[in-house]
């Protein structure tokens, strides 16, 4: 799992320009949110993303085409709500929740985690809040 100081150097490696890895992406920044409690994610600008961990400053972060690479992202939050179970969540903007392994922590010896979603993904609003639960 990497840290927070370390969020810009991963969006700018997997977020940014053509070859995106956003399933990647969305697994670090699990373990992130895991680590501080909660994340908070929305556009800054029209090529910036905001990344709000609990008890940080919030970070804007240049990305091209932010707006459809957000809401990418929540599209693929809200899927992990409905490999966990949670069928009838809209990909558009919902509430739920869904376990998942932490990505290469050898500390949670292969344990699952539950976390809390809430997000917009429409094409006047897109943000997402993952909390531990």
């Amino acid at each position: 799992m990497i840290s927070t100081c370390e969020l810009p150097q991963l969006i700018q490696t997997q977020l940014v320009g053509k070859k995106v890895d956003l399933v990647a992406v969305v697994d670090q920044l699990l373990g992130m949110a895991h680590a501080a409690g909660e994340l908070r994610c929305q556009l800054a600008s029209d090529e910036a993303i905001r990344f709000e961990f609990r008890g940080e400053e919030p970070v804007d972060i240049p990305v091209d085409l932010a707006k459809g690479k957000l809401r990418a992202m929540c599209a693929r939050l809200g899927w992990l709500c409905h490999e966990s179970g949670q069928t009838d969540i809209s990909l558009y903007g919902d509430e739920g929740t869904f376990r998942r392994n932490l990505p290469s922590d050898e500390t949670a010896n292969g344990s699952s985690f539950s976390w809390r979603l809430k997000f917009m993904n429409t094409p006047g609003e897109q943000y997402f809040i993952i909390t531990v639960q």
